[in-house]
């Protein structure tokens, strides 16, 4: 009996083109459902991120307000530990992971998922501040969240988001 016989009958060892084009076809449908599930997922992550700002940096501007007697005109109570440098600043940007930045190029154009402003009525000089509003805008990726563009809170505690349903996009 020849070698050439005895091989003929083994079955090589391997996968062939077919089942190796199957495994990469259930792959990619896998791959299709699953992505737009992550992608929702990560919106939402982000939205969590910046309630969570808001209502923290809410909550250090009244206790700002109680020992002061008005509320602040910029972020400096608030950064003024965080060695960023922003002395003065109405507005700052989040990142995705929570960073505090000055400046979009510090974080990275992709990185950068809501820029915060401080607004408060123009009052005479020496008088004390008695509103504000924090707003808080979708940047970059972000974007992509059509329910959840914008949320506000307000010196009166009111909370607000567009062009969504505010009570959905505050509790989701």
């Amino acid at each position: 009996m020849s070698l050439h016989s005895v091989q003929r009958g083994r079955r090589p060892a391997g996968f062939t083109l077919l089942e190796l084009m199957a495994a990469l076809i259930v792959v990619g449908i896998l791959a299709t459902l699953a992505l737009p599930s992550y992608r929702a997922y990560v919106l939402r992550a982000n939205r969590a991120v910046v309630r969570t700002l808001l209502v923290d940096l809410a909550a250090k501007l009244e206790v700002e307000a109680l020992r002061s007697g008005g509320y602040p005109d910029s972020f400096d109570f608030y950064l003024a530990n965080s060695g960023s440098g922003l002395r003065g600043e109405h507005e700052f940007f989040i990142t995705s992971s929570g960073a505090v930045v000055g400046d979009v190029e510090d974080a990275g154009y992709a990185s950068t998922i809501y820029g915060i402003r401080l607004r408060v009525p123009d009052v005479a000089a020496g008088e004390a501040i008695r509103d504000y509003t924090l707003t808080a805008r979708a940047m970059h990726a972000q974007r992509d969240d059509a329910a959840c563009q914008a949320f506000s809170v307000a010196a009166s505690g009111l909370r607000s988001a567009s062009p969504g349903r505010s009570e959905e996009c505050w509790s989701r």
